[in-house]
Order: structure tokens, then sequence, then C-alpha cells
């Protein structure tokens, strides 16, 4: 009986467990776009691949700010997103708990 009890305690820190790894891969991914544009490279599959994911994650926080310098718009922007996305997922998990 005391297995059982261990079993289902892994399976309730399964779920929060991957919450959180989903926030962080999601902020991964903004990180990686902030670091992609700010180092410019030439269109790649990398630079396609991460553009479109983060612009599809950033939902309505990628135009949030409007400042005249695009590096400085996909900055700002992508940062408030990538802590939304890390905030999120981390009350999700407590909640899961």
């Amino acid at each position: 009986m005391n297995s059982g009890g261990k079993r289902s305690h892994r399976r309730g820190r399964f779920l929060p467990a991957a919450v959180n790894l989903l926030g962080m891969f999601t902020a991964l991914a903004m990180i990686m776009h902030i670091l992609l544009v700010l180092t410019k490279p030439a269109s790649n599959l990398l630079f396609t691949v991460v553009d479109q994911w983060a612009g599809l994650l950033a939902l309505w926080w990628g135009t949030l700010f409007k400042p005249p310098d695009s590096v400085v718009n996909v900055t700002l922007n992508y940062l408030v997103a990538a802590v939304f996305w890390l905030l999120v997922t981390r009350v999700v998990a407590r909640v899961l708990r």
C-alpha cells in the first residue's frame, strides 16, 4: 500500500513539472529569437523556425510596445512575453500541486 502512495505522489509531481518545463522552453524560444535578431544572421532554417515559433508564442505581447528601433522593439516585447510565460506556467504548476 505504501508503494501505491509513492506512485501517486510521483504522478502528482509530473504535471506541474511538465508545465514548468513548457514555460521554460517557451521563454527559451523568446530569448533565442531576441539573440538571433541582435546578431542579425543570414536567413537560415534555424532563424526561420525560431522566428515563426516565437511569433506564434508571443501572443499579443509581440506588439505591446512600439519603439522606433526594431531591435529594441523585438527585445522589449519578447522579453515581456518570456516573463509572462514563465509567470503563468509557474502559477499553473503551483495550482496543479
